[in-house]
């Protein structure tokens, strides 16, 4: 546990460190850097949602053809 906290110590910034200074376990550091950086499985599903939504939603204007 030691070793590890090391290491995502040592791998971080200031504003993260400071958002993680307070775990004291390097599995509950990597969970709050998780979802910091990658959101909830809510949010994850909220944004494969929307860009499934954008793919279904995109066409070709009049102007173009299939290469541009």
């Amino acid at each position: 546990n030691w070793s590890s906290k090391h290491i995502i110590i040592c791998a971080i910034n200031s504003n993260d460190f400071n958002r993680i200074s307070s775990c004291i376990s390097a599995k509950e550091m990597w969970d709050r850097l998780e979802v910091t950086y990658e959101g909830t499985n809510q949010v994850k599903e909220a944004k494969v949602s929307m860009l499934f939504h954008e793919y279904e939603m995109f066409t070709m204007n009049e102007n173009e053809d299939i290469k541009s």
